[in-house]
């Protein structure tokens, strides 16, 4: 029951209902505490409906849970989540590390593209160079529809940060 209520919870954050997602997505949690993804949809869900704390609250038990479940300690998909709870707190040298860790380990194909446009989107927002934005801009024509792709376009379009001579 845990699979068809975050199956359910995804539907509708993806028809724009956050509410109905985050409340379907508690039943998802209550049903099958150890679903990562479960954390990770309310926590998409709880940053649509304008409530940052509890969303990074979420990403923190999605990675928890993710890596609970990882027999030896090494999940990419727990890196993830993780990097995506420091990029909400504006961690965003941290959260690279993190997006890059989830793609080293090895992360499944649908978290992949994601991960590599969370990785591109971290550089972009903490000034990286013009490639950044090439990577993040390619990354976003494969994401899932759970990736901020909005908020990303938004933070491509912001002048890049001028840095001293010989700093990129």
């Amino acid at each position: 029951m845990g699979q068809a209520f975050a199956d359910w919870g995804a539907a509708q954050l993806l028809a724009g209902d956050a509410a109905e997602a985050i409340a379907t997505l508690d039943r998802a949690v209550k049903a099958a505490p150890a679903l990562a993804r479960s954390y990770y949809l309310r926590g998409r869900a709880k940053d649509l409906a304008g409530r940052p704390e509890a969303a990074v609250a979420d990403y923190n038990l999605a990675s928890r849970t993710a890596f609970a479940d990882a027999p030896d300690l090494a999940s990419g998909e727990a890196h993830l989540y993780r990097g995506i709870s420091y990029y909400r707190r504006k961690e965003f040298q941290r959260a690279e590390s993190e997006f890059s860790s989830a793609l080293n380990l090895g992360i499944p194909a649908g978290l992949r593209a994601d991960a590599e446009a969370w990785r591109s989107l971290a550089a972009v927002v903490s000034g990286a160079c013009e490639a950044s934005r090439e990577s993040l801009a390619h990354a976003l024509g494969a994401v899932s529809p759970f990736f901020p792709a909005q908020e990303a376009k938004a933070a491509m379009a912001k002048p890049r940060p001028v840095r001293g001579p010989g700093i990129h």
